[in-house]
């Protein structure tokens, strides 16, 4: 993977955004993985694709490759959402605007632009650790379909901790086969 090679897959005519999203994010995870000589046990070079066979093949086991990389997104994530704590405003009745200590010298609507990239940061990550447990574009739209119905009837059923129970997600968690039908 070259950087040629990702610049093609990210100028290529998207059909489907969110496939195109994840076709991008994971000829960019290649490059950086070739780029940086990130190797598995057996001495190749890393790809999302071996890492998410790994997580194929764990089952019920732990996983050498999927569950560090995981865990590193998990990093990953959480310290953009620092970044994105630090350009809002923590008290509710600041004056302040978004972003204004963190970068002074930017008008308002670029202040918010720094909010939405550190966002569109978590995305990449977010969708990374997608890839690496096995899930398609498809696959992640065909869960949050799902849990997004489960969401509804647990508000229909007015939702709080006292009916709280995990049973929908397991019915979902149960039938879900990453790549195949429901």
């Amino acid at each position: 993977m070259t950087p040629s090679d990702v610049r093609k897959v990210l100028e290529s005519n998207p059909g489907d955004r969110l496939e195109h999203m994840f076709e991008i994010q994971k000829a960019f995870a290649d490059l950086c993985y070739t780029m940086n000589d990130l190797r598995d046990k057996e001495g190749k070079i890393l790809t999302v694709d071996r890492i998410a066979e790994d997580a194929e093949n764990l089952r019920l086991k732990y996983s050498d490759l999927m569950v560090p990389w995981v865990w590193d997104m998990h990093r990953a994530m959480t310290d953009e959402l620092r970044e994105v704590a630090e350009i809002l405003p923590w008290k509710h009745w600041s004056k302040s605007e978004v972003g204004e200590k963190e970068h002074p010298e930017c008008t308002s609507e670029e202040r918010l632009n720094h909010l939405r990239l550190e966002l569109i940061d978590i995305i990449h990550f977010l969708m990374e650790a997608l890839m690496f447990t096995g899930l398609s574009s498809k696959d992640v739209y065909d869960l949050y379909v799902q849990k997004n119905m489960v969401n509804i009837e647990r508000q229909e059923k007015a939702y709080n901790d006292a009916n709280k129970t995990e049973e929908d997600n397991d019915g979902i968690a149960a039938k879900f086969d990453a790549g195949g039908e429901q």
